[in-house]
């Protein structure tokens, strides 16, 4: 009995020696499939291979890592220098960068390929989502290392029967005969690739140069607004025109103009407004339609070619002498021009590509304006990165505006809303006009405020001019048309006198005399007005944005089986896994052989 012991122990000493594949080989190793399937924009290009790649963004300082991942790469069938890379819409992280930054989603995949973004045609105005430099796509600097080595090999494993060892996490290795000797060829490091085909597994062998490649892709966009002109369309009015260099769409971005007149800057218009995101290119040819909407605010029309440029026409009071405007974007002035500027408010433009739940990411939200687009001609004293957020007018001879006649009955040194009319247009479409007076035995500056309630809420400030009234003068203006839902509604008409959203109350300001004094009234009480009207249910629909909370299942995985057979050539003798419970009907067939 030892005896038999012992020669059954010789015995698998011996096979071990001559199979050693049974010990070295993964029977559960796959090869990367050359079918999976390619984005159609890429041609009769094949997969080869998940390449390292490593995300970055440049917002306007220099380049900042996102993450990094294993990406999809597809060649041409014969030539590996140049492959366009992808990520695919299963990825656990990209999700979070990628969409909010506007990269096209196409057959399952976004397209991340500099070298393919480059030989696309983009539309006027358009741009790529990435920096167009191929060369950072192809970084063959990832070592091959071939050695010769016969373990797990057989002599017909020539290199159309290439044996895999390694496919992934951590690089891969392989083997075959060539020449009639027997060769590993692998690469194991964190950048290697993994999920190769058996095409790129050649292909690395028979290269002279022993390297594959990594990928370093960066996100381009200066994070700001750019005031690019302010147009005098006369009579003291204006078009100011701002566009964003995000790709997110720029929320409540406050608009405001000033006279600038004797050193002194007086607020006469402000407005706030949302701004679309930069044009991109989808990738094919077109531009990638936002999935996210924006309102605009009053006074302020959206450029017809460019979602992103805005035009804001405002009127100003013309003052009598010389006088210059300055328009602004996020950046308030007191009256001797120091600035304040303000952070950029921005929420995503583009998404819901997968079904991961994005939850945010930190390059969208509340942040301070980081470079200037263009230069500027300067002027106000503010940090590059607001340089330019504003425009200058030429200088303007003014005149006193013909609108304000007459005298007031009021007591002495007040200002007071005298009347506020609302005509109903239809539709729930209100025109609002007004009218103030003034019993100041001088002349001088007050900022006028329009405000709506509705149904007994809070009062929501709608916009605001800064008027010139002489000595004892009354001023009538037309708000124009507002837009109300239904229900109960109050317009408020106010003169220096202004909600406080953190007081929750009203506040007074002083008149700005022409004689460079401020004056504070004797009677704030009828410096306020309002008027009612009742907003109906109409016909058409309101698009509207809201959100709420809300409670979801949680997500389960369920992995279904797909069964197939495979044929797999076996020289000599292979042993297989076979659980007798899962094996039904099938039965092994046992042969004595020599």
């Amino acid at each position: 009995m030892k005896k038999f012991k012992s020669m059954l122990i010789v015995i698998s000493v011996l096979l071990s020696l001559l199979f050693p594949t049974l010990a070295y080989a993964d029977a559960n190793l796959k090869w990367g499939d050359p079918n999976t399937r390619v984005p159609s924009i890429f041609g009769n290009r094949v997969y080869t291979r998940e390449h390292y790649t490593q995300f970055y963004v440049n917002e306007g300082n220099g380049d900042k890592f996102l993450f990094d991942d294993h990406c999809h790469v597809f060649d041409l069938k014969n030539d590996f220098s140049q492959g366009y890379t992808a990520v695919k819409g299963d990825d656990n992280i990209a999700p979070y960068y990628l969409d909010p930054l506007g990269v096209p989603y196409i057959d399952g995949y976004w397209i991340v390929s500099p070298a393919y973004w480059k030989s696309v045609k983009l539309p006027t105005g358009a741009i790529m989502p990435i920096s167009p430099d191929e060369s950072s796509e192809s970084i063959y600097d990832v070592p091959i290392t071939v050695v010769q080595d016969s373990q797990g090999l057989y002599t017909n494993n020539d290199l159309n029967h290439i044996v895999l060892f390694n496919n992934g996490p951590n690089g891969f290795e392989v083997g075959a005969y060539s020449g009639g000797k027997p060769y590993h060829w692998f690469s194991e490091n964190t950048n290697s690739p993994i999920n190769i085909t058996q095409d790129f597994a050649r292909n690395a062998f028979i290269s002279p140069t022993k390297m594959t490649s990594e990928a370093r892709i960066v996100f381009s966009y200066i994070y700001g607004l750019t005031a690019n002109n302010l147009q005098n369309n006369g009579n003291g009015t204006y078009t100011f025109s701002v566009f964003n260099t995000t790709p997110y769409i720029a929320k409540n971005v406050h608009l405001r103009a000033y006279i600038v007149q004797n050193g002194k800057y007086t607020l006469a218009a402000e407005t706030t407004t949302d701004i679309g995101p930069r044009l991109t290119g989808n990738g094919q040819g077109g531009i990638l339609t936002p999935t996210y909407h924006w309102n605009l605010g009053n006074g302020v029309s959206q450029n017809e070619s460019f979602f992103n440029t805005i035009g804001w026409t405002f009127t100003v009071p013309v003052p009598s002498g010389s006088y210059q405007v300055v328009a602004t974007a996020n950046i308030s002035l007191n009256e001797n021009g120091n600035t304040n500027c303000e952070p950029l408010i921005t929420t995503p433009a583009y998404g819901n590509n997968s079904n991961v739940n994005i939850i945010g990411n930190k390059l969208y939200g509340t942040k301070m304006e980081v470079a200037p687009f263009i230069g500027s001609g300067g002027g106000l004293n503010v940090s590059s990165a607001y340089s330019d957020n504003y425009v200058f007018s030429g200088q303007q001879q003014g005149t006193s505006p013909g609108s304000s006649s007459g005298s007031s009955t009021n007591g002495a040194n007040d200002l007071a809303v005298t009347d506020v009319q609302v005509t109903d247009k239809g539709n729930n479409v209100k025109d609002i006009k007004s009218t103030f007076v003034s019993s100041f035995n001088v002349g001088g500056y007050a900022t006028i405020r329009l405000y709506d309630t509705n149904n007994g809420s809070a009062p929501h400030f709608l916009q605001s001019e800064t008027i010139h009234l002489k000595a004892n003068d009354t001023y009538t203006i037309d708000w124009g048309t507002i837009q109300i839902g239904s229900g109960q509604y109050s317009f408020i008409v106010s003169i220096d006198y202004y909600y406080d959203d953190n007081i929750k109350n009203w506040d007074a300001e002083q008149f700005k005399g022409d004689d460079g004094k401020n004056y504070t009234e004797q009677d704030y009480s009828n410096n306020k007005k309002s008027a009612d009207t009742t907003g109906s249910d109409v016909s058409y629909a309101i698009t509207v944005q809201y959100s709420e909370p809300a409670w979801y299942p949680p997500l389960v995985t369920v992995r279904t089986p797909i069964y197939k057979t495979v044929t797999t050539p076996i020289y000599g003798w292979k042993e297989v896994p076979y659980v007798k419970d899962q094996a039904g009907n099938i039965k092994p067939i046992t042969r004595i052989i020599k």
